[in-house]
């Protein structure tokens, strides 16, 4: 009987595994291309990649100079700046498709120093490394880039120009998918008859010493020649299908302005927008209205003062209006919900200058502001400043409604002022009674203040340390009122206000904040 059982339960087995056999071997298929496929992936994901950028330190006179009849030195030097910033954004983009991609900037002219202090913070995150350029003349300096490169231990190496503002991460990921699929070499075509993007495999190494030879940089036949080069050397060549124009000449200032989103007009000819939050400010808007006007190297420079108020129910209003109809630069009041963050961001809104000032409705700006802040942000890596901080009680020249302040007070004064001094000065901490100025793009690109109704300044300043310097200019400082301290005192003012970013870092909003700091004050403007 068992013997039977025996049999019988055989057979159902042959039976079965006949009768699957066929879905059986399509599933061990699967299985094994999956597996063969997800092993391929894992390598070429494990390939090393490089990007190399070829830049130059903007030095006035010396950058871009082909667009110095059209921008002047100042305009191609930023240019220049804005160019090679751009390219790095897009190259941090790269860097989250690829998690084993380095990045070098190779550099000409400038110190390393000078490199680091403009481009190492806005690199933070990235594998980076930064490098002077090797060799004379270009074919001589990308074959040693990409000698290094291969060095090093990459597998592939791409490079391209600080001034091709129109290259994307599209782009430099269609670059590696050809490096990828098995090609020595990838080009980019540019429209004045060069090249964009070049970029070998690793597979490449046995004629880069010969690949950059009889190239006649610099005219409209070094794409063609470096194809012709290629096939001779045997090289299996990837052509992208984007063709791109560097920015070498004013004709080619349409491209900037599109890629870049900065106006030719801003570079030639940049404006400042001043804006101002009120809120019962009635004793001071008048005198710093008047001394922005009075202090500006020339109202021309000017585009605008904005004033955001938050629901002002003294005469601030009235005095605006006044000054409005007699003043030489146009004015713009807008109402705005109350909240300084909230009124300087819709103020930010209605700008339309190349430089932004935010400044306080209590401040004086000192002389030619305007130049002062200017040549702060002409060096590369100062993204914002503000001025030198001084009290309005050490200026009773300038101020002569000030009382006289006892001895103590004015002892007090002083120690507020060299602290906060030293704070903006080694720890590029400014706040908001400094006067905050930066570009429009940089205002746009850290985000711009918050909508909050407190401690806008100090994030707009943390976020704005991200991407470089807050620097404080040279020159007179700023003269602003000491009334809080006299009003509130030094210990209640100053100490709460340091509880204030404690909490803050700690993570506490700033809204709630605020309602600790302003306290009932707060209810009644939101009302």
């Amino acid at each position: 009987m068992s013997d039977v059982q025996h049999g019988n339960t055989s057979s159902s087995f042959r039976t079965i595994f006949s009768k699957y056999t066929y879905h059986l071997g399509v599933v061990g298929c699967i299985l094994v291309v999956g597996s063969f496929s997800c092993i391929m992936w894992l390598q070429r994901n494990r390939r090393k990649r490089e990007v190399v950028l070829f830049t130059r330190y903007p030095v006035l006179g010396v950058t871009k100079t082909r667009l110095i009849p059209e921008l002047g030195s100042v305009g191609a030097s930023v240019a220049q700046t804005y160019m090679t910033e751009h390219i790095l954004s897009i190259l941090k983009d790269l860097s989250v498709a690829f998690h084993n991609l380095d990045i070098t900037v190779q550099y000409y002219g400038g110190t390393r120093e000078d490199i680091l202090y403009w481009l190492q913070r806005r690199t933070i995150g990235m594998n980076i490394n930064f490098k002077h350029q090797k060799g004379e003349g270009l074919g001589v300096k990308l074959k040693n880039a990409v000698k290094e490169s291969f060095s090093k231990g990459h597998d592939y190496v791409i490079v391209i120009g600080g001034d091709i503002p129109g290259i994307s991460k599209e782009i430099l990921l269609e670059a590696f998918t050809h490096l990828n699929n098995n090609a020595d070499m990838v080009l980019g075509k540019a429209e004045d008859g060069g090249y964009y993007l070049v970029g070998f495999s690793k597979s490449a190494t046995r004629y880069i010493d010969d690949i950059f030879s009889d190239i006649s940089w610099g005219t409209s036949e070094v794409f063609r020649q470096q194809v012709l080069q290629a096939k001779q050397l045997g090289a299996k060549l990837g052509i992208l299908t984007t063709v791109l124009q560097d920015v070498d000449n004013p004709d080619d200032l349409c491209v900037f302005e599109r890629c870049t989103g900065v106006s030719v007009q801003n570079l030639k000819h940049p404006l400042w927008s001043i804006v101002i939050p009120t809120v019962n400010e009635g004793e001071s808007i008048e005198r710093t209205l008047q001394t922005l006007v009075q202090r500006c190297s020339s109202i021309d420079k000017l585009s605008e003062i904005i004033i955001s108020d938050g629901g002002s129910t003294d005469n601030t209003v009235e005095k605006i209006k006044g000054f409005i109809a007699t003043s030489p630069v146009p004015v713009k009041l807008i109402h705005s919900n109350p909240g300084r963050g909230i009124q300087l961001r819709a103020g930010a809104e209605q700008a339309v200058g190349e430089y932004l000032l935010f400044l306080h409705a209590d401040t004086i700006v000192p002389n030619n502001f305007d130049k002062l802040a200017e040549q702060c942000l002409f060096k590369p890596g100062n993204v914002a400043g503000a001025f030198l901080f001084d009290l309005d009680l050490f200026h009773q020249d300038k101020c002569p409604e000030m009382g006289q302040d006892s001895s103590w007070f004015k002892f007090k004064m002083k120690w507020i002022v060299s602290v906060t001094r030293w704070r903006g000065q080694t720890r590029e901490l400014p706040f908001g009674d400094q006067g905050l100025f930066m570009r429009r793009k940089t205002y746009d690109q850290v985000g711009g203040f918050q909508p909050f109704y407190l401690m806008e300044d100090y994030i707009l300043v943390k976020e704005l340390h991200m991407v470089g310097h807050v620097v404080i200019a040279d020159g007179d400082p700023v003269i602003t009122s000491s009334r809080r301290w006299r009003s509130r005192g030094l210990i209640k003012t100053t100490g709460l206000n340091q509880l204030i970013i404690l909490a803050y870092i700690l993570g506490i909003h700033p809204n709630t904040l605020a309602r600790w700091y302003y306290g009932n004050r707060l209810k009644k403007t939101r009302t």
